[in-house]
C-alpha cells in the first residue's frame, strides 16, 4: 500500500461530523466523516470488523451476494458516505475472489482510513476483474486457468507475474507527471508554488490543487484535481494462470522500419524448437518521401533460421502475450492518501457521487508495426492476438515484447528438437504496418512466400 505521509502536526485532527438538515436552512444537506466522539463511530468500526472477518472467512468461490450486501450496507452508513461518494468504486461483475483480492490490495485499509480522524483523504485500489476456471469455463485460455480454490495451481508463474508487475510500476513511475511519489510536510505552507524540479516530490502539483486558478476552492474541486495525481498502473485480474507447456506459438509480421524483416516465426512451447522464415529489405524512398514498393521488394533477402531457444523464457513470453487483453491498463493497485489543505473539510452533498477521469492518452508512430500471434494447441487455434512492435503505449505489450526479445536472444543454431507441424503455417496472418510503408495485399503476398519457404525447409545436421 502506498501511503503518503500526513502533514505537520498543526494540520492534524480536525473533528468532522455528519451534517444535519440545518446545514443551510431549506438548502441541501451534506455528508461528512465521523470524528472522535461521534455516536456513529463505534458502530462503524464494529461493522468494519465484522466485514473484515466475513471476507477473510469466505471461500474464494463462495457466492458474492451476502458479502456484497454487507459491503453496500457499510458504505451507506453515515461514517462512510464521503468515502462512497469519492471512491470511484466500480464493482461490476464482482466475485468473492476479486473482493478478497481488493481487500488485500488495500480495500480494508482504505475503509479504516475513513475512521482515523486524520487530515487526509484516501482513494481506494481498483477492483480487479476475475479470471478463474469456475468463472470463465469457456474462455479461450480455459485450459490454463486455475480454480480459485486450488492454492497450488499456477505457482510456476508467480515469479513471472511479480516480474511483470514490477515492470508495470517502473513504467508507470516514468510516465507520471512528477518524478517522485511523496511530498514534503510543508507543501501547503508555501505562499508561492514550488518549482517543478525543486525536489522529487508531489509538492508542485499538490500545491496547485489547493490553489486553483480562477476557481472557487472547495472540497470537490480539490478532490477532482488530486484524483488526477494518482499514477495509473497496469493490473492483472484476480486469479492464477498456469504456464503454457504445449502447442506452437506462431508470430507473423514486420520488425523494423527503414531497415526491416517481414517474418514468420514458430516456437514449440514443449521443447523450445525455433523456426523463422525472414524476408529482409530496406524502404526505398522517393524524393517526396513515399515508398517505392517495387524497389523495396527487389532488394529483399530471404533467409531461414532454425534451432532452439530457452523453453522457460519462451513460455513466459507466451504467457504474457496470452494475458494482454485481460489487463486493466490504467488501474490503481494500492491505496493513495493525500493531505487536506488547511481549512478544507471533506464533505459531499447527500446523494451525489463524484466521478473523476484519469488521464490516459494513446500515441503511435509509423515505425510501429503490428505482429499477429497465434497459439495452436492440439492442432487447433487456442488463442490469438496482436502485439505492437517495437514498443507500445500499453505496459503489458511492452513487457511481452521485451520477454520475446529475451527468449530470442538465447537462440542457438542447429536442428530444432521438434519437427515443424503442418498445416499451421497457411494463410497470411493479420500483422500490419503503416499504410505509408506497404499495403495489406503486399504483406499477405510476402507472408505466403515465407510460409512456402518454411514448409519446404529441411534441417541438415552439420
Amino acid at each position: 500500500m502506498r501511503i503518503v505521509p500526513s502533514v505537520v502536526a498543526g494540520l492534524l485532527l480536525a473533528s468532522v461530523q455528519v451534517a444535519s438538515a440545518d446545514d443551510a436552512a431549506g438548502g441541501p444537506t451534506y455528508a461528512r466523516r465521523c470524528g472522535e466522539g461521534h455516536p456513529a463511530l463505534r458502530e462503524a468500526r464494529a461493522q468494519l470488523d465484522q466485514l473484515d472477518r466475513a471476507i477473510e472467512k469466505a471461500a474464494p468461490d463462495a457466492p458474492i451476494g451476502p458479502l456484497r450486501t454487507q459491503l453496500d450496507d457499510l458504505l451507506a452508513t453515515p461514517c462512510f458516505q464521503v468515502a462512497d461518494a469519492i471512491g470511484e468504486l466500480s464493482f461490476g461483475k464482482l466475485t468473492t475472489l476479486a473482493l478478497k483480492r481488493w481487500w488485500e490490495d488495500g480495500g480494508h485499509d482504505w475503509l479504516a482510513d475513513q475512521l482515523s480522524g486524520e487530515r487526509t483523504v484516501s482513494f481506494p485500489p481498483s477492483v480487479r476483474s476475475t479470471l478463474s476456471l469456475e468463472h470463465s469455463p469457456k474462455h479461450p485460455l480455459a485450459r490454463l486457468l486455475c480454480r480459485s480454490t486450488d492454492p497450488d495451481c499456477g505457482t510456476e508463474t508467480a515469479g513471472w507475474r511479480a516480474r511483470a508487475e514490477e515492470a508495470f510500476r517502473v513504467r508507470a513511475k516514468m510516465n507520471a507527471r512528477w518524478r517522485g511519489e511523496g511530498y514534503t510536510t510543508n507543501v501547503y505552507a508555501r505562499s508561492k508554488p514550488p518549482a517543478e524540479d525543486e525536489a522529487e516530490t508531489l509538492d508542485a502539483p499538490l500545491w496547485r490543487c489547493a490553489h486553483p486558478r480562477n476557481k472557487k476552492r472547495n472540497f470537490l474541486t480539490w478532490i477532482d484535481c488530486v484524483r488526477a495525481l494518482r499514477t495509473p498502473v497496469a493490473m492483472f485480474p484476480a486469479g492464477a494462470v498456469r504456464a503454457p507447456t504445449s502447442g506452437w506459438l506462431v508470430v507473423r509480421g514486420r520488425r523494423g522500419h527503414y531497415q526491416f524483416c517481414d517474418q514468420l516465426t514458430a516456437y514449440d512451447l514443449a521443447t523450445g524448437a525455433y523456426y523463422a522464415s525472414k524476408s529482409c529489405s530496406g524502404l526505398a524512398l522517393e524524393a517526396d518521401g513515399s515508398v517505392n514498393t517495387q524497389r523495396t521488394d527487389a532488394a529483399r533477402r530471404p533467409t531461414i533460421e532454425a534451432g532452439r531457444v530457452s523453453v522457460d523464457n519462451l513460455r513466459e513470453a507466451a504467457w504474457m502475450m496470452f494475458l494482454l487483453d485481460e489487463l486493466e491498463d490504467a488501474g490503481h493497485p494500492t491505496v493513495d492518501t493525500f493531505p487536506l489543505p488547511p481549512g478544507l473539510e471533506p464533505e459531499v452533498r447527500d446523494g451525489v457521487t463524484q466521478w473523476g477521469v484519469d488521464g490516459f492518452s494513446v500515441s503511435g508512430s509509423s515505425a510501429q508495426t503490428t505482429l499477429h500471434w497465434t497459439w495452436i494447441d492440439g492442432g487447433q487455434v487456442a488463442a490469438e492476438g496482436k502485439l505492437t512492435w517495437p514498443d507500445s503505449y500499453r505496459a503489458g505489450e511492452d513487457h511481452a515484447v521485451e520477454l520475446l526479445r529475451i527468449a530470442e536472444a538465447g537462440f542457438v543454431h542447429g536442428c530444432p528438437p521438434a519437427p515443424l507441424p503442418n498445416p499451421i503455417l497457411r494463410g497470411c496472418g493479420k500483422g500490419g504496418v503503416s499504410t505509408i510503408d506497404s499495403s495489406a495485399a503486399n504483406l499477405c503476398k510476402v507472408q505466403a512466400e515465407l510460409s512456402k519457404r518454411l514448409a519446404s525447409f529441411t534441417c541438415t545436421k552439420r
